[in-house]
């Protein structure tokens, strides 16, 4: 039954009676490697030192949140009418002025393939800020009007449990790539291993600010993260087994972009998971 779907995304005409058999899928390879991808970290087999531009339309959940016309976060499509994002995102703004773009690769131009839709509710979750003041940082930009699925748009799976620590996890968006280079125009992509959690607050790393709410990626000697304008984005990993992409993190925050023994910190979705569906299948 999985199979049978994927063929449905190698038309741009396919309808929103899409199912969540069909999530996580892409019709553009993207440009990582299966091996990396299912295989856990070690600095002897592995390191990243740079992001890369994605293949187009390769991650075709990935979402730019756009306030009064500029990008502000990102977010992953996972229901026709629902964008997962972080909750900061969406606190003290005006559903008026929020847009979503979703299939696109350049977010400077109009390309044909993107979908723009207006927000209509701005959900952010009820725990937001508690007990720490990153807690629970997720929440639901709800959509105006259902999204297309597409080549380039499609929804992406949600995980109820996480991922080993060292599993190999994707980054991809729109965010600050270094003070030389600024903001990109189109997506940038990085790989980065999940990080134990009581590694992550420990006294050499965040120290007693890492709740269960919260997951930790990235690289002990730093140069390789998740940065300001990505917040929102999905930290996704690929199961070999269903050959498809699930979400189990959103860009919550995290000490600079990049530094050492600073990785960057999601909202996990185990822990929102059953929010989440309640406003998915309510």
């Amino acid at each position: 039954q999985i199979r049978t779907t994927v063929t449905s995304l190698n038309t741009e005409t396919t309808t929103s009676s899409q199912t969540w058999s069909s999530c996580g899928y892409t019709s553009q390879k993207p440009r990582i490697s299966e091996f990396i991808l299912t295989r856990s970290y070690t600095a002897t087999t592995f390191r990243i030192v740079g992001g890369t531009e994605a293949t187009p339309h390769s991650f075709p959940w990935l979402v730019s949140l756009q306030y009064g016309g500029r990008h502000l976060c990102g977010g992953a499509l996972i229901h026709p009418r629902f964008i997962l994002t972080a909750a900061h995102c969406l606190v003290h703004r005006a559903p008026t002025l929020y847009k979503a773009v979703l299939g696109a690769h350049n977010i400077m131009k109009q390309e044909e393939v993107q979908q723009r839709i207006d927000a209509v509710r701005l959900i952010p979750h009820p725990q937001y800020g508690a007990p720490n003041e990153d807690s629970n940082d997720v929440g639901l930009f709800q959509l105006a009007t259902e999204v297309k699925y597409t080549n380039s748009v499609n929804i992406i799976c949600m995980s109820r449990w996480d991922p080993e620590p060292g599993r190999q996890c994707v980054v991809a968006g729109w965010g600050w790539i270094d003070f030389q280079r600024g903001w990109p125009a189109r997506v940038q992509q990085v790989v980065v291993p999940l990080m134990n959690t009581s590694v992550c607050d420990d006294e050499d790393h965040y120290w007693n600010k890492i709740d269960d709410s919260m997951l930790c990626a990235g690289y002990e000697e730093g140069g390789r993260d998740s940065c300001q304008g990505d917040s929102g984005g999905p930290l996704v990993y690929y199961n070999s087994t269903f050959k498809q992409f699930f979400t189990v993190g959103v860009v919550s925050w995290g000490d600079d972009c990049g530094e050492p023994l600073k990785p960057g910190v999601y909202s996990r979705i185990s822990k929102a998971y059953d929010w989440i569906f309640s406003y998915l299948n309510p």
